[in-house]
């Protein structure tokens, strides 16, 4: 009832969703539950290691909320992958705090502590995503999101048949997406719109442009299929912020499965906006990500103070973290550019 597997840990919930275990009478409340313990229990920061970080912002995805993935891929404070890069970190650690744990078990190049941030970053940010049916990427579901404060995304991977590329922004009232295809492939797009009439592709009605055929409106998308060569589609921008029908339902399904009895009085389990916000120093929400570049880099290098004692970032979490004071220090720069 509550939608708890084992210890209620957010891997414990992210592992059967990803992997379909859940009965389908009960992904809402396990989802509701995985959305729980990362909005209450973490603050908004990851709280997982790397077997559930793999498949942590696919399934926040897949289930209506890219906006609580974006959070997490954008947070700098511990525990996060901005944390490490505001820390003056090159390379991923393996552990969370390992600028401070046990060298002893942290090795400072873990790059599968990445957990799925570059995949979602390439398949969900910029929508480069291979088609099962049609594996080796001569097939390629485009699919891009804009989330969060993200005001353009550029990525592109070399397949077996040439260089697949996808870049969009949002500008002047517009999401203008730019793609590429080699020869031998094809592609089922979805452009944000949410009518047909919207969409244009260099500048002509997208449905009579050449080479597009348009196959249906789905959601808050026009699918269209295309074949190799360069596109340019343009759609109203507004399309690509609006809260998809999905998202609104499954929040619809969480306030009703949630137990009110254990939320303190006055909170809320959708926001944190009730709480007095700690201080958090800018970093990724404010920085532009380039999804085709890896690993994370910052122009910022470490801090030279010594920090104080430690202590616990949450009740019950078995790592430490800098209190928010020293984190407040002119000694820790606060990164203004990133690229991951």
């Amino acid at each position: 009832e509550a939608g708890l597997y084992a210890n209620g840990t957010q891997t414990s919930a992210v592992l059967p969703l990803a992997f379909g275990l859940v009965p389908e009478d009960c992904r809402a409340r396990v989802f509701a539950s995985l959305v729980d313990n990362i909005v209450r229990k973490t603050d908004l920061h990851v709280g997982t290691g790397m077997i559930g970080g793999q498949w942590l912002l696919r399934v926040l995805s897949d289930n209506g909320r890219p906006d609580l993935a974006w959070k997490l891929a954008a947070q700098t404070t511990y525990p996060s992958w901005g944390y490490m890069v505001a820390s003056g970190a090159t390379t991923i650690w393996e552990l969370w705090n390992g600028d401070h744990g046990d060298p002893l078990m942290n090795s400072g190049n873990h790059v599968m502590q990445i957990g799925d941030l570059c995949t979602w970053l390439h398949e969900y940010v910029a929508g480069i995503a291979p088609d099962e049916s049609r594996p080796g990427f001569r097939h390629v579901l485009m699919r891009p999101r804009a989330v969060g404060e993200l005001a353009w995304a550029r990525a592109s991977h070399v397949s077996l048949y040439g260089p697949i590329a996808s870049e969009w922004k949002t500008a002047a009232g517009r999401f203008e997406w730019h793609i590429s295809l080699p020869p031998n492939t094809t592609a089922t797009v979805f452009v944000p719109a949410q009518d047909l009439r919207e969409v244009t592709e260099s500048g002509r009605p997208a449905d009579r442009a050449d080479g597009v055929r348009f196959v249906r409106m789905k959601g808050d998308r026009a699918v269209f299929e295309v074949g190799s060569g360069r596109y340019a589609f343009a759609s109203p921008s507004a399309a690509s912020r609006t809260t998809p029908t999905r998202t609104k339902r499954l929040r619809k399904r969480y306030e009703r499965n949630m137990d009110a009895s254990r939320l303190p009085k006055g909170s809320s389990h959708l926001t944190s906006k009730n709480k007095k916000a700690p201080h958090r120093p800018s970093g990724l929400a404010d920085c532009r990500f380039v999804a085709s570049r890896c690993p994370f880099r910052t122009q910022h290098g470490s801090p030279k103070a010594e920090p104080p004692a430690l202590t616990p970032c949450h009740p019950g979490h078995p790592i430490k973290q800098i209190p928010p004071q020293y984190l407040r220090s002119t000694s820790v720069p606060s990164p203004s550019y990133l690229r991951c």
